[in-house]
């Protein structure tokens, strides 16, 4: 806007324009002193007064007009006079259709009078918009025919004042962001022809004013309009399209789909019930959800309709999205917490996922959504309580015919019968209760058929695990008796065993004749040969009694030294070491957006070997095992804060945040599945018999499950969320290689790519020290060149040795097939470290103390040379350190040195390493180098095995060269 400097009236002006915000006091001086300068200078044609105060007014409503059309306007040129863009002030200047309407007057000192205002985009061009309200000052242009504000971004209602504008013809304010209700007074202009109100925000009905006169109105995409159209503008010419609205062109019903009610409030609950869904406790299928809710209400506008959807959390929807509910409700009686009864529409709902299979183990939520029917249509939900998956029974236990947990081959009782049973097992919803019947088997006297003949009622027991039934008759001789034990789990599945039958004893009475002397002898043979296979017996459980305790003894010893690593560990710089298993960090659910955690992965792939054909061998054996195998590796993947990405028949693809929860993971289902104790059924499958190592340790028992571990790195693997499952899908080359290393294993064995060895080495203990083992170079289908291939064999204090051949279905470039890599190859997973910020490294040299006093040196056979390298290869790759040899012949002299980048390390090393060498079980063939075992007072080892020194150095006084090694 061009002012005068000098002005003292035209500089306040400019910030009346600029800042709208300035007292009101100053601006009314501002006006009153513009107003009197135009009517001392008022001269002849010249723009009235009063017109240009309500101009002045109507400005100071922008927030800024910089750089919109109003920064032309001049307070000292005259409006009429043409240098006021977009003020009209002859009926000549207006659109043609107006013109008739219009009379150019004046008053009696010949002032001109504003008949329009043109400020939208025909005007204004390329500046930029006004922004601001409409003030009431507008409404003084008494003579204003022509108002356009269109496609601007005002905002605020439309003022009342503009009811004065009785000479407006056309009012266009469409395209702004103008809310309020509609003007009701737009009815009462009479010379007003059209309305143009669209893609605004004006909200609530159209008035019932807008049946007199004839304008014609556009009121679409005004998304917060409602309610039915007056009757006098339905199927008019009046009013053009309301799309975009939510009006309706005729009365509403609750149960309307166009249109909607005006009600402000969303629906409401019942005082009484609230709103509620009712869920079990326990979905008992992976596929199929039900559910049923009541309690929305809504008297204004009515429930127009429900939608649901399943979260993993409160309030979610991120596993199943929001779904319309399309099934009948039904009347029921429903009690609520007052203890009073009322009748209420209950909706009940039975879904069909298809495209979606739930997990057992995490908890689910149902939400439901009640829409009414508002213009817009308010909503209210509500969200269930916990549902948790269990798709099988409780696992079937061992059922006895007798009270006291054992089996006999007959009874003495005349009415009663005996059962008791092991407890039952449900790792998901746990076992609510059994039920027990009676049985008898009838003999028929003519044909010797059997009959099945129902004894008692169906006994409901709770968790009782033993009953005695009274019967109403005498138990027959010669007829068999059993019981039938079902075991009932929260989910309401059940899992029925048949006890082993008993029959009553017969009777002895009357004298004993020659074919019962003959039974008695037979009796007393067969007793004393019982008597011996009770001495063998007792003799059997002896031995079995030291194997538990040698066993005991084992597991105490591996605890005691994985307590030490744990505490050797806990205050080092390695994150997140806790007692235990270590700790994992959690793997993102899926959300609307791949999470960034996803960019670099550790995947793991597993499949049961030989599946087809332990299916086709006994398929009721295998749905058995594969329903074990399928509970254990779920309940590893929660543990271990795995993502499962996908099942296919009994193969698993699990994510992990780290390297270490992978492995973790794949350790402890290796030694879960080995622990378990299998049916004999699943046991006699060729694939999961019992295999045992050459001490009598078992290496095998159950199904044996192959393992690939590969860690993604960044760039290697790209993850979105499947359209309907809402799923993470994986894909790139990490995902191939994973599958490539998963295939490569035998079962029962764990394999490792390269870039996963090389994650897992940082932090060995979050894993629970796993033992590394280098299984050779291999060429896998994904990768151009040959890669290094490894192993996990045990973790550190537990052994569990398996022996495998080479790997399956790819090349091995690496050793040759008959060569074997000695322990410093094979164990010996670091690299070589680097020296810290004071080019050092730390060093351990080792030297076995104890050897035969008749030799000169220390002279180790091979075979005793190895076990110390992969003892020491074994501890020095837990704590980041490289075994070598100082010399060529420096293992077979007992000397031993590790490298470490950290004294701290080394030191670490050396109490490991000590306590292992105690544990360790050595040949009969190392005896000799081996000094007396010195127990404590409290029993445990101070000197056990082969007596070893440790010294530690750290030094930058070093240099590295590579030295020939005779054996490889």
């Amino acid at each position: 806007m061009t002012l005068p400097q000098g002005n003292l009236a035209t500089r306040t002006m400019q910030n009346a324009f600029v800042v709208p915000t300035a007292c009101s006091t100053v601006l009314l001086a501002c006006r009153m002193l513009l107003l009197a300068l135009l009517v001392c200078q008022a001269q002849p044609n010249s723009t009235l007064p009063a017109d240009v105060d309500a101009l002045v007014g109507f400005v100071t409503g922008f927030t800024a007009v910089e750089g919109t059309v109003l920064a032309a306007w001049d307070v000292n040129a005259d409006p009429c006079a043409g240098q006021w863009p977009g003020v009209m002030c002859s009926c000549e200047d207006l659109p043609s259709s107006i013109q008739p309407g219009c009379h150019n007057t004046a008053n009696a000192s010949g002032s001109l009078r504003v008949k329009g205002l043109d400020l939208g985009p025909v005007v204004s061009g390329t500046s930029r918009p006004l922004e601001g309200t409409i003030l009431p000052a507008l409404g003084s242009l008494s003579e204003l025919a022509y108002l356009d504000l269109s496609n601007n971004k005002l905002s605020g209602t439309v003022p009342d004042a503009l009811a004065r504008l009785t000479q407006l013809q056309w009012l266009l304010l469409n395209s702004n962001q103008l809310t309020g209700l509609l003007p009701s007074y737009l009815g009462s202009l009479l010379k007003l022809h059209k309305a143009m109100l669209q893609n605004n925000k004006f909200y609530g009905s159209i008035p019932a004013g807008w049946c007199g006169g004839t304008v014609v109105y556009d009121v679409s995409n005004n998304y917060a309009l409602c309610g039915p159209v007056p009757k006098c503008l339905v199927n008019s010419s009046r009013l053009g399209t309301i799309a975009g609205t939510y009006l309706s062109p005729t009365a509403l019903s609750p149960d309307s789909s166009i249109g909607g009610a005006c009600d402000l409030m969303p629906p409401d609950c019942d005082a009484d019930v609230g709103c509620t869904i009712w869920t079990p406790k326990y979905w008992t299928s992976q596929s199929i959800v039900t559910f049923n809710f009541t309690g929305f209400m809504d008297y204004e506008s009515g429930i127009s309709h429900y939608d649901w959807g399943i979260g993993s959390t409160p309030s979610a929807v991120d596993v199943f999205p929001l779904t319309r509910v399309t099934a009948d409700r039904v009347l029921k009686d429903i009690k609520y917490p007052s203890g009073g009864i009322k009748k209420m529409l209950v909706t009940p709902v039975v879904y069909n996922l298809t495209t979606l299979s739930l997990l057992e183990g995490p908890s689910y939520y149902v939400t439901v959504v009640a829409y009414n029917g508002a213009g817009p249509p308010l909503s209210t939900n509500t969200t269930s309580l916990p549902v948790k998956v269990d798709t099988s029974g409780p696992l079937p236990a061992a059922v006895y015919n007798t009270y006291n947990f054992q089996q006999a081959s007959t009874t003495d009782m005349a009415q009663s019968l005996q059962a008791s049973w092991d407890n039952f097992t449900d790792a998901q919803s746990g076992v609510a209760g059994y039920t027990v019947q009676f049985f008898q088997q009838a003999r028929s006297s003519r044909n010797g058929s059997i009959t099945l003949v129902n004894l008692t009622d169906l006994l409901e027991l709770g968790l009782v695990n033993r009953v005695q039934a009274k019967l109403g008759q005498k138990l027959q001789e010669g007829d068999m008796y059993f019981a039938q034990v079902t075991a009932v789990n929260g989910g309401g599945l059940n899992t029925t065993v048949k006890g082993q039958p008993i029959s009553v004893e017969r009777s002895m009475e009357g004298a004993v004749g020659a074919g019962k002397t003959a039974l008695i002898v037979v009796m007393c043979g067969v007793g004393c040969l019982a008597l011996g296979a009770l001495l063998s017996v007792l003799i059997m459980r002896s031995s079995v009694h030291q194997q538990a305790m040698r066993e005991k003894e084992r597991q105490q010893e591996a605890k005691q030294l994985k307590a030490l690593m744990y505490a050797l560990v806990s205050h080092s710089d390695m994150p997140g070491i806790q007692h235990g298993m270590g700790s994992s960090t959690l793997m993102a659910p899926p959300t609307q957006g791949a999470d960034a955690a996803d960019k670099e992965v550790a995947f793991v792939f597993t499949d049961i070997e030989s599946s087809t054909e332990l299916s086709n061998q006994d398929p009721d054996a295998f749905k058995q095992l594969q329903e074990v195998h399928d509970q254990i590796m779920r309940e590893g993947i929660a543990k271990h804060h795995g993502y499962e990405i996908i099942t296919e028949g009994d193969s698993f693809q699990v994510a992990f945040a780290t390297c270490q929860a992978a492995v973790a993971f794949c350790i402890d289902i290796q030694y879960r599945l080995l622990e378990m104790t299998w049916s004999k059924d699943v046991l006699k499958l060729n694939a999961c018999k019992a295999v045992r190592g050459s001490t009598g340790e078992i290496l095998f028992a159950g199904p044996r499950v192959r393992m690939g571990v590969h860690w993604a790195r960044e760039g290697t693997v790209a993850v979105r969320l499947h359209n309907l499952t809402r799923h993470k899908v994986y894909a790139g080359p990490a995902v191939q290689i994973a599958l490539d290393v998963s295939e490569a294993a035998h079962g029962g064995q764990i394999v490792l790519s390269e870039d996963a060895v090389a994650k897992l080495s940082e932090n060995m203990a979050m894993a629970g020290f796993p033992v590394i083992r280098l299984v050779g170079l291999y060429q896998l289908p994904s990768i151009p060149c040959p890669v290094f291939l490894f192993s996990v064999t045990e973790v550190v204090g537990k052994p569990l040795r398996r022996q495998f051949t080479s790997l399956r279905k790819i090349k091995q470039v690496w050793p040759p097939q008959s060569y074997k890599l000695p322990p410093v190859l094979e164990y010996n997973i670091n690299l070589p470290p680097l020296p810290n910020a004071s080019n050092c490294l730390a060093f351990v040299c080792l030297r076995l103390a104890t050897y035969p006093k008749e030799k000169s040196k220390c002279d180790l056979p091979r075979s005793i040379q190895e076990k110390f390298e992969e003892v020491f290869a074994v501890q020095a790759q837990q704590f980041k350190g490289y075994l070598f040899q100082t010399h060529e012949n420096s293992f077979k002299e007992g000397i031993w040195t590790v490298a470490f980048q950290s004294s701290m390390d080394a030191m670490r090393f050396t109490h490991a390493a000590q306590m292992l060498l105690m544990h360790t079980h050595w040949p009969t063939s190392a005896q000799e180098f081996c000094g007396a075992s010195v127990p404590s007072p409290d029993g445990r080892w101070l000197f056990q095995g082969p007596r070893v020194c440790m010294a530690v150095h750290e030094s930058s006084d070093y240099f590295v060269s590579p030295i020939a090694v005779s054996h490889i």
